[in-house]
């Protein structure tokens, strides 16, 4: 049965959002209207930032006459305070309409709310990084992993063609764990941004912005990131090119284009291949390894997954169950080797993965659980 409750949707016009958020967001609400924006974060685009005072009218607008017609009772957003601007915030406030906020990258953009914090009821965070920090500037948050859309996410009925896949764009612990993939099999793939060039091109994979016009935009974020972060916040992240003698880019992976559908894709592979690292090299001690979003599409796809293990994992998963895992290069070449031989026994996990998104990890699971904290803080 849909929450009983009318939405309006604030989210980037993005792939993901559309793909994954805006059909979920209707399937589990009475209703749900949408306003989307251009681009998350775009500073260094001056038409961006020229429109905004504009967008924040066009929004105050829409919600002024979604509440005055009996059609609003709670924004759910993705968004920064680059986009919404708290003066916004406080006037959808004083309207008395709720507002939860989902925060999809706590790693690298965590202090990119606390101008908003303030104003929103809830922050709903995909990640558990600098979780106590945000809580400094009056952001009451909640854990709330990212998850698939399984009706758009489903296995596919078609033969399998690729021993090992990996979807996502080019980084140098990715290309190093192609690369040991490469050392067992042969079959391969790889698909997404910056692995078209030879060698891998790190700009059209990771556009790098770090200037000192970001540290301007950046400047009231600058003591809030040096309490949390410490120097750390200067560091730049590794993103040359990987060269391996004799195999030229990858590893030797072969590249895959851009899949028209993704979902078909990761049906061909018998194995998916999850690399997590987001810096640092792999097994570091200073490095960061967390969740993506290919941790709930690949299972749902009923492929199995081989993911790279971060602390939060074994709460989605049973390990060995319903995913595989590896710490270092060399567990991920046993691991693909043994999962490679044994057909049975892999072709169970990807079962049981499947069977564990639809029952867990779904988007509708973790809007319930938003509005069932939301509806518990407000009567305290």
């Amino acid at each position: 049965m849909p929450v009983p409750l009318n939405v309006l949707a604030v989210i980037c016009n993005d792939y993901w959002m559309k793909l994954h958020l805006v059909p979920t967001l209707k399937a589990t609400f009475k209703t749900v209207e949408t306003f989307f924006y251009q681009g998350m974060a775009r500073w260094y685009d001056p038409a961006w930032v020229a429109d905004r005072p504009s967008e924040m009218r066009r929004l105050l607008t829409l919600v002024r006459s979604l509440k005055s017609a009996g059609k609003l009772d709670l924004i759910f957003m993705v968004v920064y305070d680059d986009f919404l601007f708290p003066e916004t915030a406080a006037a959808i406030k004083k309207l008395g309409i709720r507002m939860i906020n989902y925060h999809v990258d706590m790693p690298t953009q965590w202090y990119r709310c606390i101008r908003i914090a303030p104003y929103l009821d809830l922050i709903g965070v995909s990640h558990l990084d600098h979780f106590y920090d945000l809580t400094r500037y009056g952001a009451r948050l909640l854990f709330n992993p990212m998850a698939a859309n399984t009706e758009h996410f489903r296995p596919h009925d078609t033969e399998k063609q690729y021993d090992v896949l990996f979807l996502g764009s080019y980084t140098p612990p990715r290309a190093d764990a192609l690369a040991a993939a490469v050392d067992v099999t042969g079959s391969v793939y790889v698909a997404g941004r910056g692995w078209q060039e030879n060698p891998p091109n790190p700009a059209a994979a990771l556009p790098r912005r770090t200037s000192w016009k970001k540290y301007v935009h950046d400047s009231p974020y600058l003591i809030p990131r040096l309490r949390a972060e410490g120097l750390r916040m200067f560091a730049t992240r590794d993103v040359g090119h990987r060269t391996y003698p004799k195999r030229g880019w990858a590893g030797g992976a072969r590249y895959l284009g851009h899949p028209e559908d993704i979902v078909e894709a990761i049906s061909k592979a018998r194995i998916i291949l999850g690399v997590n690292q987001r810096w640092g090299s792999i097994g570091s001690k200073d490095g960061c390894v967390n969740s993506r979003l290919r941790d709930f599409e690949a299972p749902a796809c009923g492929s199995m997954y081989l993911a790279q293990r971060y602390p939060e994992l074994s709460l989605y998963y049973k390990e060995d169950q319903q995913i595989a895992a590896w710490s270092t290069l060399d567990e991920l070449r046993t691991k693909l080797e043994y999962y490679l031989r044994h057909a049975e026994e892999r072709q169970a996990i990807a079962a049981a993965g499947r069977e564990r998104v639809v029952r867990s990890h779904q988007w509708e699971h973790r809007y319930r659980a938003l509005v069932s904290h939301l509806t518990k803080q407000s009567s305290t």
